[in-house]
């Protein structure tokens, strides 16, 4: 189970590495296969600033019960997200 912390390491990684993407794995109730988000180099910041406000410690949305991140990864295409979350 991956936590605040790791998603503020993984976005650390990323910015520090110089990679493209910072891809995540959301699992949403009612839905039969988990959601691929990516975001872009330019909006890492924000972005985690977003996800910090909106996700709890364990990463369980904090206003939309049943939306959870379960993975997160950084990569220069889409292609090495893929098969970091879905392959």
């Amino acid at each position: 189970m991956i936590t605040q912390n790791d998603l503020k390491l993984a976005f650390d990684a990323a910015t520090v590495n110089g990679d493209r993407f910072v891809g995540l794995k959301i699992q949403m109730s009612g839905f039969e296969k988990d959601e691929i988000i990516i975001n872009e180099r330019e909006n890492f910041q924000a972005k985690l600033e977003y996800y910090q406000r909106v996700y709890d410690e364990d990463l369980n949305h904090k206003f939309s019960q049943g939306i959870k991140i379960l993975g997160i990864t950084s990569a220069n295409s889409f292609d090495e997200i893929q098969a970091d979350l879905i392959d």
